[in-house]
């Protein structure tokens, strides 16, 4: 059971990777060739053709995608609506899961005040 999970989680990342790789690709075309078309589409150009003669890739991708759309919910509403989806773990683990919330969110915070203290002593203006 735990080699099927983590094939299927190997084949789940490779569908990723494959993912970010176009986009990346595209994004390269994009830059070198002044085409008007945005990075990401030449990208979705790039995996669509390459699925299309690549079982292989297909597998993959269909892999990622799968998983995606099962989970798109988690995707699309704000993070603390999608940790409704959680709740018996959150009750367990909430005091712990609030904790790194709040410590993120200062974390991030602190960084952003701090790295505008530093520009604008150096003179660097937004």
């Amino acid at each position: 059971m735990a080699s099927k999970q983590l094939g299927s989680a190997a084949t789940f990342l490779g569908g990723v990777a494959a993912l970010f790789l176009a986009r990346e690709v595209g994004v390269i075309l994009a830059l070198t060739t002044g085409l008007p078309v945005p990075a990401a589409v030449l990208g979705l150009l790039l995996i669509a053709l390459a699925s299309g003669v690549s079982p292989w890739l297909r597998r993959l991708l269909a892999a990622a995608s799968s998983l995606f759309v099962r989970w798109l919910g988690a995707f699309i509403v704000p993070p603390f609506v999608g940790l409704a989806m959680f709740l018996p773990l959150l009750g367990d683990h909430g005091p712990v899961v609030f904790g790194i919330l709040v410590l993120t969110t200062l974390l991030g915070a602190g960084t952003t005040a701090g790295c505008y203290l530093l520009f604008r002593s150096r003179g660097v203006r937004a």
